[in-house]
């Protein structure tokens, strides 16, 4: 099913049969509700670098309820990433500099007298169409033209293995990957559709391998995740939807939507905001 028909669905406000959907799209009621607290922050950064934290006030059930939106940053031109507690990277448009900043709430850390540090270099072969480069926690991870997956960690401030641990090949055969909390991955194809995978470190074995899930993903122009399969997707025409993943999608796949005028802005979020599902 196009994302189009979902958005035609949704502003219909029409129930869809579950024969329109992936045999893998279960009903509302069995998809457990998700752990994510009384607000998750969507980061957003516009096009003219602008960086600006809105919190939604509703990421358990996707409805419309959101906080104040307030500004805390300019000049965020090139490639940003949310990682875990308020810290986020930046490779600056046109370099391969990988800088993490720390913001406090009501003003950004310092290093050394700096507003960020420096902890890396060529980064910029994970930035374009078709590769990846995102952060989950303490790791980040990249997808470069070669299609290998790689995952950097560091451990008291250095690199466990500064070229990044190999965990996966043949990924560019996707237009986009999102990695999620668990180890979770998400994949999806030119053809808009989407894919499960879920790594396990510990046996440096992949549990699931191209489990598709969904069709009608191929028309987002950004999509992230907040963890544990909850979704943000915005729309050509700047509206911002919410999903549900597990085992199934909350609402019958259908999006809730939850904002609008969301055109030429990046939407960053925390994967850890959310917090695992059971089992």
């Amino acid at each position: 099913m196009r994302s189009s028909k979902r958005w035609g669905a949704l502003a219909a406000g029409l129930a869809i049969a579950a024969a329109t959907f992936t045999a893998t799209t279960a009903t509302a009621q069995t998809v457990p509700r998700p752990s994510c607290g009384n607000s998750v922050t969507v980061w957003g950064v516009e096009q003219n670098g602008n960086l600006f934290e809105y919190r939604h006030l509703a990421p358990e059930t996707g409805d419309h309820n959101w906080g104040t939106k307030r500004y805390i940053g300019a000049g965020w031109n090139g490639t940003v990433l949310a990682g875990y507690g308020k810290t986020f990277y930046f490779v600056p448009e046109g370099t391969g500099e990988l800088r993490r900043y720390q913001w406090k709430g009501e003003e950004w850390a310092t290093f050394e007298g700096e507003q960020y540090e420096v902890i890396g270099q060529g980064f910029d072969r994970y930035i374009g169409e078709g590769k990846t480069l995102a952060a989950v926690r303490d790791r980040l991870y990249g997808i470069d033209d070669t299609g290998d997956l790689r995952v950097y960690k560091q451990i008291n401030g250095e690199w466990d293995n500064a070229d990044g641990e190999v965990i996966g090949t043949g990924w560019d055969v996707f237009d986009r990957v999102v990695p999620s909390s668990d180890e979770a991955f998400y994949a999806f194809d030119s053809n808009g559709d989407a894919y499960l995978y879920e790594y396990n470190s510990y046996t440096k074995r992949w549990d699931t391998q191209g489990l598709r899930i969904d069709s009608g993903w191929g028309d987002f122009t950004n999509i992230a995740t907040a963890g544990s399969g909850v979704f943000y997707a915005t729309t050509t025409d700047g509206l911002l939807l919410w999903y549900h993943y597990y085992a199934g999608w909350a609402n019958d796949g259908i999006p809730r939507q939850i904002g609008e005028g969301w055109n030429d802005t990046t939407i960053l979020l925390n994967v850890g905001a959310c917090a695992p599902h059971p089992g």
